[in-house]
């Protein structure tokens, strides 16, 4: 079986793991569940037994690492837990909302010896695993500028009620750019050191939120982000909706649907390097087109703590894509740009 995860949560993120996992994962398996309504339809799915606690999950031996499928929210104290107990954690993103609260994460699983992964499953689509290649390969010469567009259409972000929406959880660009903050550092390769953000509501509903996002990096690129919760149906693309990259370089341009084409923009023409399979991403039916990317990513933090290594992204490198998302929530209150690193 290899290294034994306990899984917290069994809402949508919860059941894409456990699939991932049972179905996708080598080298590892779930051994139990705990947390969420769901929990107990799900583990009769698969045949896992059901922890009363998060205490009693972390007390089993059988238990290596836990997969924290849980809200922002209760991240930060299920982490401290779990080091506490010695074992490895991965948890969904936002790794937290606060700098102060990843800082304790980081601290508390350092301290305990045991490995720190956070979701960047953007970072693990094929379509953007192949911009990355050849954007370090040179194919598109010195990276200059990035664009990058997602939207969801009004109402259709979360409902009414949802952790989402409650304190602590932080703003929408918040949550939904921890992706693509990550994902466009990762490809640009540089650090951000200047976030300007304007945010409009032009929606009563209380995930209305639009966002025009400014990135400056340190070695002079520029990112362009425009983020909305507030499209009118039918919306974009489905392809499009999580995420349009337009990476563009000295020598070409590379433009990137998160769930789409891949196209290498170069001389006189295009050319689509790949095209990603139709997805079902409703969490309703086991889709190995949606999950995995999940899978690849739980299998790298696997192999990282079989090899004694850091996984990809660290608890380390998500606080990066946190840091921006906080600054452009400060850069929006205060109508000024914000300088990276924050203090706190």
């Amino acid at each position: 079986m290899g290294l034994g995860f306990g899984v917290v949560g069994a809402g949508m993120m919860g059941r894409t793991y456990v699939r991932a996992l049972r179905h996708m994962v080598g080298g590892a398996d779930v051994v139990a569940l705990h947390g969420g309504t769901r929990a107990q339809a799900l583990a009769d799915e698969f045949g896992v037994p059901v922890e009363p606690s998060l205490d009693a999950l972390l007390r089993r031996k059988d238990v290596d690492a836990v997969l924290l499928a849980t809200p922002t929210q209760a991240h930060r104290d299920q982490t401290v837990a779990a080091a506490a107990a010695g074992k490895h954690v991965f948890t969904e993103k936002p790794i937290a909302a606060s700098l102060a609260e990843i800082d304790d994460m980081i601290a508390a699983c350092r301290s305990a010896g045991v490995r720190l992964g956070v979701n960047a499953v953007t970072r693990y689509r094929k379509g953007m695993r192949l911009a990355k290649q050849l954007v370090d390969e040179g194919q598109i010469g010195e990276i200059r500028m990035v664009r990058h567009t997602y939207g969801h259409v009004q109402g259709n972000y979360v409902p009414d009620g949802h952790w989402l929406l409650k304190p602590g959880a932080g703003s929408p660009f918040l949550d939904q750019g921890a992706h693509c903050n990550d994902a466009i550092r990762w490809v640009v390769g540089d650090e951000v050191r200047e976030v300007y953000a304007r945010y409009a509501r032009y929606t009563p509903g209380p995930d209305g939120l639009s966002a025009m996002v400014t990135l400056a990096f340190e070695r002079g690129v520029l990112c362009s982000i425009w983020a909305t919760y507030e499209l009118p149906s039918p919306g974009l693309d489905p392809t499009k909706w999580t995420g349009d990259y337009l990476f563009v370089g000295s020598d070409g341009m590379l433009d990137v649907q998160y769930r789409g084409t891949t196209r290498l923009g170069k001389g006189d023409s295009w050319e689509t390097l790949y095209e990603h399979p139709p997805v079902d991403g409703s969490g309703t039916v086991f889709d190995p087109n949606f999950v995995y990317a999940y899978a690849d990513q739980v299998t790298e933090f696997a192999a990282a703590i079989a090899a004694g290594r850091a996984p990809e992204v660290t608890g380390e490198v998500a606080r990066k894509g946190i840091e921006i998302g906080i600054a452009a929530d400060r850069s929006a209150a205060i109508g000024q740009p914000v300088a990276l690193p924050l203090d706190a």
